[in-house]
């Protein structure tokens, strides 16, 4: 065999070595992270609970969406809106995966929306909220429906 004809096996053994490589497991942090993030959204969110918003949102909470005001007190009543009769509800997203890494948390969904090709029809997108967690509260959430702040 020449040089040649191994490089290629070579590098296809070491790319199926890091595929088959199993990921690091979250730490119990991570872990408790994950779980804040997913009762918040349950609350805050889906039940549009204000407890909930005092709960788990830090008072000087930073929204990057530039569609919202920042603040834990602007978040309030963003939800307050959601709760009113005839409110447009929140877009239906199914959940995907919820990573932690470190500080952070991403959840990633999918969500039908209006095909802007073929007016009429519903294509899928993957969508994404990240929020930084500090002392127990989330501090800081970023998404991907408005430009960056």
């Amino acid at each position: 065999m020449t040089g040649k004809s191994i490089a290629p096996t070579a590098l296809a053994i070491a790319l199926t070595a890091v595929a088959t490589t199993p990921s690091q497991a979250a730490s119990p942090q991570e872990e408790a992270n994950k779980a804040l993030v997913l009762n918040m959204w349950r609350g805050v969110i889906d039940q549009h609970d204000d407890a909930a918003v005092m709960r788990y949102i830090a008072p000087d909470y930073i929204q990057h969406n530039t569609k919202l005001a920042t603040g834990r007190e602007a978040l309030r009543e963003a939800v307050r809106q959601l709760a009113l009769p005839g409110a447009l509800p929140h877009p239906a997203k199914v959940l995907v995966s919820a990573v932690a890494d470190g500080d952070r948390v991403v959840l990633v969904w999918i969500r039908e929306e209006p095909d802007a090709n073929h007016p009429g029809a519903m294509v899928k997108f993957n969508r994404f909220d990240m929020f930084r967690i500090k002392d127990g509260l989330v501090v800081e959430h970023w998404d991907d429906s408005a430009p960056a702040r």
